[in-house]
């Protein structure tokens, strides 16, 4: 069987791909693992196909360059679907946590990955995407005053706009995207999440949502409770990176690290049973422009989003999606806005996400463009050792 794929071009523009088969843009994932004793680090991957007819025991293949120079080269069989999935799931053909240990780099800096696959029905190789990975490194010290091995993490800060709202009918499962690729446990009725990136400070405790539909306040009746049901919880060597920057004669520490959140908003949509099983409002009944926020007990504003609900009660894909953005079917990206004096958010970079996400997907629409423009500076956008380029260190 001729698998026809063909190649997305290195800048992360779409391409057509036939056969309904496309490369998913909100499954990427890409994680430095450090050696626990070594200037070394690991690529750990996890992309995702979403579309019928990909053959049995093909695999993807990772490609890290400096230049075209390669520095290591990772291939992991793919997996089919996840065990238990409903009737009705779509096809996904993902690998997750895919990591050679053997294979260890020992630079940072601007660098690439090729994410190629390879058709076990006739042997061909596609280059799906070329995603650019800015790889920094932070210098560490034992409080004895001997060094220890740098630490490398890829930045992450451009992720913080990805903010993605999903409808998920009951005994679906989630887009799985947060949680290394693992999939969460269906849903139990038509479930409604938002899904966010973050440089963590602190826990998302149990939050309040409030939304307008074109300008007026909706009522959420007697429970308006967002909850927290999944994530990454800080997992060091799945999708965040905690580093530890450590003086020579205190332990005054600095962190770099990223969190996916999902959060369960108290909506539902559609009809039947899995609309009907919940006592949250839905989505059908309401229409048009929606804008939401979530805040806490005490007041403070930690996240504010808005997204289109067409006649049906199903949200309206974003500009960027009819532009190229491709996500797991039920999920699409929201107009989302990180407040300014954000609790829960311990760092931002603002220029970061200006050219785009997604690991290096450029925006396509102006709406896309503003989400980009609207990210906020809080705090230091990286550790006071933390550096972009790998030079000699000094010794002593």
């Amino acid at each position: 069987m001729a698998f026809g794929l063909v190649a997305v071009t290195a800048d992360g523009a779409s391409a057509d791909l036939p056969d309904g088969v496309r490369y998913d843009d909100g499954f990427v994932r890409f994680v430095a693992v450090n050696h626990h004793a070594r200037e070394q680090w690991f690529l750990e991957s996890q992309v995702r196909l979403l579309g019928t007819g990909v053959p049995r025991g093909s695999a993807f293949k990772f490609v890290v360059k400096q230049g075209r120079r390669v520095l290591s080269t990772t291939t992991c069989e793919g997996q089919l679907n996840w065990r238990g999935d409903s009737e009705g799931a779509p096809d996904r053909f993902f690998v997750g946590g895919c990591i050679d240990r053997d294979q260890p780099i020992t630079v940072a800096g601007p660098l690439t990955v090729d994410v190629i696959f390879l058709n076990d029905d006739d042997g061909s190789e596609t280059v799906l995407r070329t995603h650019p990975l800015d790889v920094r490194s932070v210098t560490r010290q034992r409080l004895a005053g001997n060094e220890a091995p740098d630490h490398f993490f890829i930045n992450l800060h451009a992720e913080a706009a990805a903010m993605l709202i999903e409808q998920v009918p009951m005994r679906l499962r989630r887009a799985g995207a947060e949680a290394g690729g693992r999939p969460g446990s269906a849903a139990r009725s038509n479930d409604v999440f938002l899904n966010l990136v973050r440089s963590p400070e602190g826990n998302i405790r149990d939050t309040t949502l409030r939304c307008t539909v074109e300008g007026e306040r909706l009522d959420l009746g007697t429970d308006d409770t967002a909850r927290r049901v999944g994530g990454t919880g800080n997992q060091p060597q799945t999708v965040t990176q905690v580093l530890r920057v450590r003086g020579q004669n205190n332990v005054a520490q600095e962190d770099i690290g990223w969190e996916w959140d999902v959060i369960q908003l108290p909506l539902t949509f559609g009809t039947g049973t899995g609309a009907q099983s919940n006592r949250y409002v839905n989505m059908d009944a309401h229409p048009g422009r929606w804008e939401c926020l979530l805040r806490r007990s005490d007041r403070r504003v930690i996240r504010r989003f808005a997204f289109t609900v067409g006649a049906d009660g199903l949200v309206l894909p974003h500009p960027e999606e009819e532009a190229g953005l491709v996500l797991h079917p039920g999920a699409h990206l929201a107009d989302g806005v990180i407040p300014d004096d954000s609790p829960i958010d311990r760092r931002t970079d603002p220029r970061a996400a200006r050219g785009g996400a997604f690991y290096g997907r450029a925006w396509a629409t102006p709406q896309g463009r503003a989400i980009g423009a609207g990210i906020p500076a809080i705090g230091e956008a990286y550790p006071s050792t933390a550096r972009s380029r790998r030079g000699r260190r000094r010794r002593r």
